[in-house]
């Protein structure tokens, strides 16, 4: 390592909120070998946002799911708080849901916890440089979610969640505010978008495509 290099990781911030003892000390100790100056670590988004209050980070390295939130929801209470924030996913966590979610939120990066201590470093130095990082992994897997499919709209995708969890057309009525006939035709056109023979089936491929959270039909 040379000594600009060195001189560089001395001066550098890193937070990391993960919820798992053995990810924090093994990533912890891996950074202050690197001879990062200062790398704090936080188990919850109530930890990281008193520390804000008083700490600018150069890296924020977040694990997707805690024990009592989720990382994702994190992100934008750091953007409000540092809106040039460089916000790394680090997670083990691949369902295509998950995935989606990700797509979707502001990060500079995406890497997951499977791979090599190097490739964290080599994350963090390429968001340090202004750049992006999503590993060839999670670009695989988001290349592969039918970039194809016809995209449902926000009811539809409210009526298959409720179709998901067993409610009839005449209570996702009810429950969604509309009429019996508009449930009907937003339920033709779900079987039609994702090409699905019957409900079992419906829902199997709407998880398929990140549509629906396994987690939220237990």
């Amino acid at each position: 390592m040379s000594e600009q290099k060195e001189y560089q990781y001395a001066n550098l911030s890193i937070a990391i909120i993960d919820d798992h003892e053995a990810i924090l000390e093994g990533i912890n100790s891996f950074l202050k070998k690197q001879g990062i100056g200062r790398v704090d670590v936080f188990t919850s988004p109530e930890g990281l946002s008193d520390a804000m209050s008083s700490t600018r980070y150069d890296v924020y390295v977040i694990d997707v799911e805690l024990k009592e939130d989720t990382g994702l929801s994190m992100i934008g209470m750091i953007r409000a708080k540092d809106a040039e924030a460089k916000i790394l996913i680090y997670t083990m966590h691949e369902e295509v849901w998950i995935v989606r979610e990700i797509q979707n939120k502001d990060v500079n990066g995406v890497l997951y916890k499977s791979a090599h201590m190097d490739e964290v470093l080599e994350a963090i130095n390429a968001l340090l440089a202004g750049r992006t990082y999503y590993s060839k992994k999670f670009r695989q897997m988001a290349n592969n979610i039918l970039p194809n499919a016809a995209p449902l709209s926000k009811r539809e995708t409210e009526v298959l969640k409720k179709i998901a969890q067993g409610y009839s057309s005449k209570d996702i009525a009810k429950l969604l505010f509309i009429s019996e006939n508009t449930v009907e035709t937003h339920r033709r056109n779900l079987f039609a978008k994702l090409q699905a023979n019957n409900v079992a089936d419906l829902i199997v491929k709407a998880i398929a495509r990140g549509y629906i959270d396994v987690s939220a039909l237990a």
